[in-house]
């Protein structure tokens, strides 16, 4: 292992960390101050900036509702870009008319619209809220949805554009396998290590995908479970080193445990010989 030169307390491995989140949150920095109109925040400036190319072009975009806003779509729709999205009620410019949720059954929907946007409550378990500036709330179909105190699916009624949401399910799949076995807690960390955590659950998350597909594809009968990928990436990532200084009696318990139990070796051999199998068959 080559040794790591140090300067002033931060390794040079620490400093290349540094240096990509410095240019990460740069280029944050960079997208939130070129707005592209008038009283639009972080999230509809961001989504602005990368939506330039589309302008004219007619194309359909779906964003949750951290970008989301009346601004934002009424901005999209002057460039002929097609949005649909997920909002919060306390966005500037939402009005506040909609039936209580204890006056509305599951699926019940109460929609507005002005000036070429609408909006919608739609409520499932919980309300959900949606803007857009190119669905038309009146067309209705159906989605399969599970029947309270069994496993049976019912068909639900909803508004059209609550079916079309769906393109932003691998998104949300994305979410939902990412904080299984997250690596961030909540604890007073720094901010910039925050993004690096996140990155490193996408990357981890990523990998697996990868992992997986490659496995269906040639037709292997055991693979690695979510959890057992990443004990296998940290077993090999961590090996044999240990910064608690031990005497040899403590040494040679631990070492035959180790036998016994799980060698991080031998997980290196499996999962060397696994993507060995995935890539070259």
């Amino acid at each position: 292992m080559s040794k790591i030169s140090q300067s002033n307390g931060v390794s040079k491995c620490g400093a290349d960390v540094i240096r990509k989140l410095a240019t990460y949150l740069s280029v944050i920095y960079t997208l939130a101050k070129k707005n592209s109109g008038p009283e639009v925040g972080l999230g509809e400036s961001v989504v602005l900036q990368l939506t330039k190319s589309l302008s004219g072009l007619g194309c359909e975009i779906y964003i949750d509702n951290f970008f989301n806003s009346p601004a934002l779509q009424y901005y999209l729709g002057l460039q002929n870009i097609r949005s649909c999205g997920t909002v919060h009620t306390n966005r500037k410019n939402i009005p506040m008319t909609f039936p209580p949720d204890k006056e509305m059954k599951r699926g019940d929907s109460y929609s507005l619209s002005s000036n070429g946007l609408t909006i919608i409550k739609w409520m499932d378990n919980k309300p959900v809220f949606l803007m857009t500036n190119f669905i038309s709330p009146i067309p209705c179909t159906t989605v399969k949805r599970r029947q309270s105190g069994s496993s049976e699916k019912i068909n639900v009624q909803c508004a059209l554009m609550i079916r079309k949401y769906k393109w932003m399910g691998g998104v949300d799949l994305t979410d939902q396998k990412k904080v299984t076995y997250e690596i961030d807690r909540k604890a007073k960390i720094k901010y910039y290590m925050r993004i690096f955590f996140d990155l490193l659950d996408i990357g981890v998350n990523n990998a697996y995908v990868i992992y997986s597909e490659l496995a269906e594809e040639s037709g292997l009968k055991s693979t690695l479970s979510s959890l057992e990928f990443r004990q296998c990436i940290v077993r090999n990532l961590i090996g044999n080193y240990s910064s608690r200084q031990k005497n040899l009696s403590t040494v040679l318990k631990t070492s035959r445990r180790s036998q016994t139990s799980c060698n991080p070796k031998n997980d290196k051999i499996r999962l060397k010989e696994e993507m060995s199998s995935l890539c070259f068959k």
